[in-house]
Order: C-alpha cells, then sequence, then structure tokens
C-alpha cells in the first residue's frame, strides 16, 4: 500500500467536538488528508504497477486548542475521567476502544477559501507538552484524527466541506473622479475604493487610458488596507487637457477568489486655460 498526502491551511478557526465547543484555536491549523492505494503491478518488465485501487483514507487536523478547565482536557484527552467535576483522572483502561465523536472545524473570517470542513468522527490525540506557568494561558498541541464511518453513504464517508461562506464578488463603492464626471483637474489621481480587498494589483489589472488617441496612461500603483481597501492611481505626468479618459479595471477577486466583473469608469478632464 501506497500513500500520499495533501496539506490543506486554515486559519482561525472555530472547533466543536460531540457538539461542544472547544472555543477558538491557537493560531493557524492545517489539515492533511491522506489518500491511500494497494498496486496491482506485473512482472512483465520488473515490478511495474498497472494498476491503481483506492484503498481509503485518512483526515488529520493539527492544531492547538488553549486549556481553561480541567473539564476541557477531559473532553479531548482519551482515557480520562472527571472525578466531582474538579478531579482530572487520566489513565483508563488499557484495551478500550476510544470514543471517536463528530468534528466541525469553522473558520472565523469567511473569506477563507476552506470552508467549513466536518470530521464525521474524529478522536482527540494531545501531542507535546502542556507549560505551566502562573499567570500564563496554557496551550495545548492537539492532533484530531479522521476515521471512517462505515455508516454513511460510500464516498462520504471521512470527511465533508463546504466551499467558502464568503460567495460574494469584491463591489466598487465609489471612485474619484466619479464615473462620468467631467471638468477633472488634469493634475488629479485616481482613486477606486472597494468592498474588501481585491487582488492582483499590476498594470494588466488596473488600466487608464486615453480615448483621445487610445494610449495608455503611465502610472504608479498604490494601495492601502484601512479603513476601506483604496487602490490609487497616480499618472506619472498630467493628463492630456479636455480628453476623455477611461478606467478600465479587470481580472481582480477577493481572497476567496470570487472575480469581480469587469468594470469601467469615465471621466473628462478640464479644457486648456
Amino acid at each position: 500500500m501506497r500513500s500520499g498526502s495533501v496539506c490543506c491551511p486554515i486559519g482561525l478557526c472555530l472547533l466543536t467536538y460531540n457538539s461542544v465547543s472547544l472555543g477558538l484555536t491557537r493560531g493557524g491549523s492545517e489539515l492533511e488528508i491522506r489518500v491511500h492505494v494497494n498496486e496491482r503491478c506485473t512482472d512483465e518488465y520488473g515490478d511495474v504497477p498497472v494498476t491503481l485501487y483506492f484503498a481509503g483514507a485518512t483526515a488529520f487536523l493539527h492544531t492547538h486548542i488553549a486549556e481553561h478547565t480541567v473539564q476541557l482536557l477531559n473532553r479531548i484527552i482519551p482515557g480520562s475521567s472527571l472525578v466531582g467535576g474538579t478531579v482530572l483522572s487520566i489513565g483508563g483502561c488499557v484495551g478500550k476502544e476510544i470514543p471517536a465523536y463528530p468534528l466541525v472545524i469553522t473558520p472565523v473570517d469567511a473569506r477563507d477559501p476552506v470552508g467549513q470542513v466536518t470530521l464525521h468522527r474524529a478522536v482527540a490525540l494531545p501531542t507535546g507538552r502542556i507549560a505551566y506557568q502562573p499567570g500564563k494561558e496554557r496551550v495545548i498541541p492537539v492532533v484530531f484524527r479522521g476515521l471512517v464511518d462505515p455508516f454513511l453513504e460510500d464516498g462520504h464517508r471521512l470527511v465533508t466541506w463546504s466551499s467558502s461562506k464568503d460567495q460574494t464578488p469584491p463591489e466598487i463603492i465609489s471612485s474619484t473622479p466619479q464615473d462620468e464626471e467631467t471638468e477633472v483637474s488634469t493634475e488629479t489621481s485616481i482613486e477606486i475604493k472597494f468592498s474588501e480587498s481585491v487582488g492582483p494589483i499590476s498594470s494588466e489589472t488596473f488600466i487608464v487610458l486615453d480615448e483621445t488617441n487610445n494610449q495608455i496612461v503611465p502610472c504608479c500603483r498604490q494601495w492601502e488596507l484601512i479603513p476601506n481597501f483604496v487602490v490609487t492611481l497616480i499618472p506619472e505626468s498630467a493628463l492630456a487637457h479636455s480628453a476623455v479618459h477611461r478606467v478600465i479595471v479587470a481580472g481582480v477577486a477577493d481572497a476567496a477568489g470570487n472575480p469581480m466583473d469587469i468594470r469601467i469608469l469615465r471621466f473628462t478632464t478640464e479644457h486648456a486655460e
């Protein structure tokens, strides 16, 4: 049997295990999917595989959880038991089956491309050390191992996840100059304010065109994130007088990959004195 894996990074997320919230993770997490295959080989030209058979898959969520209570430790450490609500006893019974529960991973940022992930059956396997320091938060490295649920429909037995919750493309919410504005100063810069962060930002995605001669106006490009995502196009020289200028925005998308339709803004510069 051979296996290969793919890892998918997830930002800050909320974990729900056995329908109980474990709170927010500390830092990013990583979802690892390992696909296992069996080979059928031929010895006609040596030990060469001619067919691969899908042998199943396993899933692992590598993350960190902040431990605040012994109740939380009891939920995620196999073989532990809670005595009187305040004493955690770890040991359990050797040879006892470790129960597996549904694990739901919900990214806090709606733009996270992973979207909501569900491991139908998962076992928490704490790893590493828990440092106890007075007044400091204790963080537990945990690997959740996903197990196949044989009672689900074939093909849906290990992991399901939705696409990103963010399926809304970005929008232009304002521009300076405004669309169809006239008597615009030839020394103007062009500011375009978006509803969210967009990219890429290059000479191919933000173009200023002088319609008088159909020549591209060379511009420097700047952007800022706060309080809104604003792209500023600064012409390298003064614009032509009495000319219609076209600003073309094409090929941009938000952080979740939602593409924005091509947008064209026009303005006319002032007459020469």
